[in-house]
Order: C-alpha cells, then structure tokens, then sequence
C-alpha cells in the first residue's frame, strides 16, 4: 500500500469514526482535530527536540495529514473558518521549518482552541479511537512499510 493510499486510509479511518453521529459542522471540526492530532502525533516521531530529522518517512506522513487537513478545512463556514485556515497554513509552515515538536504541540492546542467545541474531542473519544482495532490496523500497516 503506497503513502498516499495509507493517508487516505487513515483519514477515511478517522471520518468513519468521528462522524456517524454528529451534526454536519461539528463532523467537519472533529474530523479536523483528529487529523492535526495524529499529524502532531508523527511529526513529533519524525523530528527530535531539537528540530533534527530523526525519520523523513514519519515527517512526510505529518505533511500528509497537515495537507489534508487543509484540504477538509475548506468545508469549514461560520465566523471560525478563516483563522482556522490560516492555523492550519501556519502548523504546516512550523512543520517545514522542523520547529521543536513540543511548539508545535502548543500550536495544535491554539488549533483546537480555534474550533471550539465543534472541535473539542474528550480525551476518552481520541484515546479510545487510537485503541479501535481499525486504527491499530493502519498502524502495524505503517509500521510494516
């Protein structure tokens, strides 16, 4: 499975987890917590804390998600969008100039800030997600490339 078909993967992974349920907006904003997460998540795998690439492979899947994120961000209405954009557009540009993983943490944090509870995850939902076999499915497939 290529890089690419593993982000898509992974991404369709999260939407089928997170929005069966929920209004429309607030789907979108879950989608996107998650993504920016789990993007947090591998860019602090890929990049050691000092800003030194520790792994080109874990720094492109955090790209990938960085980029998707864009891209379901553009679904986003109301008077958040713009700045959430604008969040998204600034994490990628922190991710490209390999800022320290925990100022990009710090980032994520004003990123789900910026969503309000449309995009507030209990920390019960993200953990269980992580632990849902189809996550950990995608995981030993990453992990296996």
């Amino acid at each position: 499975m290529g890089f690419r078909s593993q982000i898509a993967a992974k991404s369709a992974l999260i939407a089928l987890l997170l929005a069966p349920q929920l209004p429309a907006q607030e789907a979108v904003g879950k989608r996107l917590s998650a993504i920016v997460g789990v993007a947090v998540e591998e860019y602090a795998k890929g990049v050691d804390a000092t800003g030194r690439l520790t792994s080109a492979l874990e720094l492109e899947e955090a790209n990938g998600f960085l980029k998707e994120a864009r891209e379901v961000a553009g679904r986003l209405t109301g008077p958040t969008a713009p700045a959430t954009r604008a969040l998204i557009d600034s994490l990628t540009v922190a991710a490209a100039q390999r800022i320290r993983p925990g100022d990009l943490r710090a980032m994520y944090g004003r990123f789900t800030a910026a969503l309000g509870d449309a995009g507030a995850l209990r920390s019960e939902e993200h953990t269980s997600e992580l632990q849902s076999p189809m996550y950990l499915v995608c995981r030993l497939l990453l992990e296996k490339k």
